[in-house]
């Protein structure tokens, strides 16, 4: 059973992990809203520091502080201050009780999934739901880890707005092998399914996580990790963000190519979403100019759907880079208000926010970019992409030394991104920037391995090598070069970055390319 919570101005729904004020959503931490959610549900006892400690944090360290601020934020999000403790009382040496009069609603998965099949895009998402991870021993401690790392993942998921997933209540009512995965998904009423099992062997941990789909039973997706097994609670956050960071790309992925199978009289605008997201990452001008096309589309049948606004904005910055000069700077502006209409529309979106830091950093806004960008690494820690915007915007902005660990941040998180080679590419440049040639060469070859790189790395690679006075190398480069990108010539290189005020580093990658005879 999912429940909603009515209390105050407030709504705390746990079947879509939102806190909504006057039928808006407001910005929650998942702990923020476990905490709350824990206190609430709660609310006939006093709830004890171990007993908030063991249940929300699954029995993990915390300080005394974080604690605290956990505490203070649930009040500043119902409007209670600790001076005044009208809703939520602190009992010296005892704990907290919730005091505020609430009304309660419960839902099942099957009355969730008809409801939100009426009216809004978000709910016509794909539906995910994550059950607590097998573990082979039954003690206290096996438990608390296999519910924990679902838990997270959980919390992590519930930050994509384009994902419905189901909330723990519902989806830890069911463990592995308790019913098979077509009973567990029409009993949730959700497409996918994440497993996941925990071994112990001799001191070491093995953590394995696999997506499946309800209807078919086919495992979709599948990933492992090894740690000492006394690091596991400590390094239990860290595998649940690697998790959901993986496992969302994914989704997109299969939502993707399902929606190209459609036929267009069938698509919703959610599927135009998915289909445009599915030319955006192929990355060439006519690609993006289609993928704009689909989100258009999407917007002519749901003018306020968040994510298509979002989804318009990320094709049109783009197509910035790959299209042509003339149509940039239109391009740039349709980018940014789209962005900003988005952000209007859903500020809770980490994705909303990432567009218009992107954009913001095109136009060379530094300031205002890096702020976008860092409240959508603040709603969505694990989100990767935001990781590496903000890793471009720094290396843009005079500080590439602080956008290195971002870069790698973004890699780690997600090394199976489909932007994973603009992730390497621009840690080139960065590593280029800072003349650390070695690292940047590294770089760059891992950028021109992946099967769906672009012509820049290749260059980047070729004026690398130029630099480095190996010519025999450089110039097998930059005839690959030019067979991607005919008529590739220094007004064209020069053009490339338009994104940045260092006009010295461009001269020097131009030089390189000079002496590779690119030209």
């Amino acid at each position: 059973m999912s429940e909603i919570y009515r209390f105050a101005d407030l709504v705390l729904d746990t079947s879509c992990f939102q806190v909504r004020r006057a039928g808006q959503v407001v910005a929650t931490q998942p702990q923020v809203f476990d905490v709350l959610h824990y206190l609430v549900r709660h609310r006939d006892r006093v709830v004890s520091k171990d007993e908030l400690l063991e249940q929300v944090w699954a029995g993990r360290y915390i300080s005394e502080t974080t604690l605290s601020s956990r505490i203070k934020a649930v009040r500043q999000l119902i409007g209670d201050t600790g001076k005044q403790q009208l809703l939520l009382r602190t009992l010296r040496h005892r704990g907290f009780r919730f005091v505020a009069d609430v009304t309660v609603e419960l839902k099942d998965a099957s009355s969730i999934v008809q409801s939100s099949d009426q009216t809004t895009a978000s709910s016509r998402a794909t539906s995910v739901a994550v059950l607590p991870f097998d573990t082979a021993d039954q003690d206290a401690n096996g438990r608390y880890v296999g519910e924990g790392i679902a838990a997270d993942i959980i919390s992590l998921l519930a930050r994509h707005h384009w994902l419905r997933v189901i909330s723990r209540g519902s989806s830890f009512a069911f463990r592995t092998g308790t019913a098979t995965l077509r009973q567990i998904g029409a009993a949730l009423g959700v497409r996918y399914l994440v497993t996941g099992r925990i071994r112990r062997h001799a001191g070491r941990v093995r953590i394995d996580a696999e997506l499946a789909d309800c209807d078919s039973g086919v495992q979709l997706w599948s990933e492992g990790y090894e740690r000492d097994e006394s690091d596991l609670f400590a390094l239990q956050a860290e595998i649940a963000a690697h998790l959901a960071a993986s496992i969302e790309p994914r989704l997109g992925e299969i939502e993707q190519r399902l929606a190209t199978a459609k036929s267009p009289a069938d698509l919703s605008a959610w599927d135009c979403v998915q289909r445009g997201l599915w030319y955006v990452y192929r990355f060439t001008a006519n690609d993006l100019r289609s993928a704009l096309t689909w989100f258009q589309r999407s917007l002519e049948i749901e003018p306020e759907l968040a994510r298509a606004h979002a989804g318009f904005a990320y094709a049109a910055l783009q197509l910035s880079f790959y299209g042509t000069r003339e149509e940039r700077e239109p391009t740039l502006t349709k980018a940014l208000t789209s962005a900003q209409r988005a952000v209007s529309l859903d500020p809770s979106d980490a994705f909303n926010r990432f567009a218009l830091g992107r954009a913001l950093t095109l136009v060379l806004d530094f300031g205002e970019a890096e702020a976008e960008l860092q409240a959508a690494i603040e709603l969505n820690p694990s989100f990767a992409q935001a990781w590496f915007a903000m890793g471009f915007c720094y290396s843009n902005s005079g500080r590439p030394r602080e956008a290195i660990p971002l870069f790698a941040k973004a890699v780690d998180l997600s090394p199976q991104d489909p932007h994973l080679w603009t992730f390497h590419h621009l840690r080139s440049l960065t590593h280029y920037r800072l003349d650390d040639m070695a690292a940047a060469e590294s770089f760059a070859r891992a950028a021109v391995r992946r099967p769906n790189a672009t012509y820049w790395p290749f260059a980047t690679l070729a004026s690398i090598l130029g630099h480095m006075g190996r010519l025999d190398q450089a110039r097998a480069i930059g005839d690959r070069l030019l067979k991607m990108k005919p008529g590739y010539d220094q007004a064209t290189c020069r053009d490339d970055f338009f994104f940045t005020r260092d006009a010295s580093f461009v001269e020097r990658y131009v030089a390189g390319l000079r002496a590779a005879r690119v030209w």
